[in-house]
């Protein structure tokens, strides 16, 4: 049965129960059930385009190449049929996030983010979230630490851009830490 789904929809999120014990792998997971639940539900182009608007920098972080050509499929999508268009950008979205993302990729989102606070940002916080970026970098720690201080700047400096985006909280917050997992 499972081959058969593979075969039919090689591009639906689908995980094994067992690997969702892993956080990583569940996060991932999440992360795209709940984007193509949000993508499924967008009924025209200008709601597509704040679709795509809210995840530029979460598809950045999991694949710039595809994330770049969705953008030009929304650029060129005016005069089109809406459903022809919702299509090819699903398909691209799920070939976008099928892999999880890098953390190299995923600082440069993180540091894409930090740029629309850094006039605003004191010396000694900047230095700071260089700081964590580094370490998550490294594997020192988890993309949350990162994430969070981001979040709060947001709030902090009424950014609504970076507020929206949906690399902040890709999927509901009670998902975040699944105890027993």
């Amino acid at each position: 049965m499972c081959a058969l789904l593979d075969q039919a929809f090689p591009l639906l999120p689908k995980e094994d129960e067992g690997r969702l014990t892993n956080p990583r792998i569940r996060a991932h997971f999440f992360t795209r059930i709940f984007a193509l639940a949000r993508l499924r539900r967008v009924e025209d182009l200008p709601g597509l385009m704040a679709f795509h608007a809210r995840y530029k920098l979460l598809l950045l972080a999991y694949n710039q190449k595809e994330a770049r050509a969705l953008g030009r499929l929304l650029a060129g999508a005016r005069g089109r049929p809406f459903p022809e268009v919702h299509g090819a950008y699903e398909e691209g979205f799920l070939r976008a996030t099928e892999r999880p993302w890098r953390l190299g990729a995923m600082a440069d989102a993180l540091l894409h983010a930090f740029g629309h606070f850094k006039k605003a940002l004191a010396p000694r916080e900047k230095a700071h979230f260089l700081d964590l970026l580094a370490d998550f970098r490294e594997e020192r720690l988890p993309l949350e630490a990162p994430l969070a201080l981001l979040a709060s700047w947001a709030r902090r400096f009424a950014e609504p851009y970076v507020e929206a985006q949906a690399l902040l909280e890709p999927y509901p917050r009670a998902l975040m830490h699944v105890p027993g997992a």
